[in-house]
């Protein structure tokens, strides 16, 4: 997570953080290991683990397990590369500020935030404010927001950009990057309030999508028995009601954090209309593919009459 700022040294000067140098050093300023310090021992784990903490130590950790191969004009055309230096303890560094970290309710752990294949990082967006028991946000956010403060006043955005591997275990699926505009003067106790709001305001209506189309779905399939759940599930996945919904609900949530930090209450209210009405467009758009036929609008009957009801009872608990 890096906070872009206005120019170059605005945004090294929100990456730099507060730092403490104590008992932190790079790898190479510690003794040299030899061979038989990272070979395994017999029950096969490592013989030698550092602890990971410290960002020089952090940052130059990779180093130790690549060795550059100069030739007699210092040229480098090979490397050799090992296991390197196990760590001891977390996996993950506990003080890496280009990182946002949560608690994981069955190890108690934290762990970093991660990018998901089905889904783009606004839905998680919640992630960058927890709750002091169950996470921290990164330290480059924090610290823009405290130099922010010192600026002179006015509006402005602080674009925050998400960059990182979409990965299934040792398996690379895609590198993504999204940019987020935060506004720049802004309480963040606040911001995280409302944005939680706006997040399970937008779940809500996904969840009376899910149930019109999976009426929708239903009918579709029964013919004078009920069809199998399986077949059901199938059927609903390849409508596009929900990747519509989330993918144009996605595109108004950057006016969703400007709006915040203007008139909260307003940016709110006009954030949950567009839900709904995105709800809806995403409806008719899985309409229009399902033809004219008797069964299908009769489906697409008892389908709507679902969608209305639900955001009818969404609407009365506001």
């Amino acid at each position: 997570f890096i906070a872009e700022g206005k120019n170059l040294f605005e945004t090294l000067i929100f990456a730099l953080g507060l730092y403490r140098p104590d008992g932190d050093r790079p790898f190479w300023e510690e003794a040299p290991l030899m061979a038989g310090d990272v070979a395994a021992a017999k029950d096969g784990k490592p013989k030698t683990r550092r602890r990971l903490v410290g960002r020089t130590r952090v940052y130059t950790w990779i180093s130790r397990g690549v060795r550059l191969l100069p030739e007699e004009d210092g040229t480098v055309r090979y490397i050799a590369y090992g296991p390197g230096v196990h760590p001891e303890g977390p996996d993950v560094p506990q003080d890496d500020p280009f990182l946002a970290l949560v608690k994981d309710p069955r190890q108690g752990r934290l762990g970093a935030v991660r990018l998901r294949e089905d889904r783009a990082f606004w839905r998680d967006f919640t992630a960058l404010f927890p709750e002091e028991d169950r996470g921290t946000t990164p330290g480059t956010l924090k610290t823009a927001y405290r130099i922010a403060q010192d600026l002179p006043a006015g509006e402005g955005q602080i674009p925050l950009a998400v960059a990182g591997q979409v990965a299934d275990r040792a398996k690379v699926l895609e590198v993504r990057r999204e940019r987020y505009p935060l506004p720049r003067r802004v309480d963040l106790g606040a911001l995280q309030n409302y944005i939680e709001k706006a997040l399970e305001a937008a779940e809500e209506t996904a969840s009376c999508l899910r149930k019109a189309t999976w009426v929708l779905a239903a009918r579709l399939l029964s013919q004078a028995r009920d069809p199998d759940p399986a077949d059901v599930r199938n059927l609903q996945a390849s409508f596009p009601a929900l990747r519509h919904y989330y993918h144009r609900l996605g595109a108004a949530f950057p006016g969703l954090l400007l709006g915040l930090g203007r008139d909260p209450e307003t940016a709110f209210k006009t954030w949950k209309e567009e839900a709904r009405k995105t709800a809806l467009s995403a409806w008719n758009l899985t309409r229009q593919t399902l033809g004219t036929e008797p069964r299908a609008l009769k489906a697409v009957q008892e389908g709507e009459r679902t969608l209305a009801a639900c955001l009818r009872k969404e609407e009365e608990h506001e």
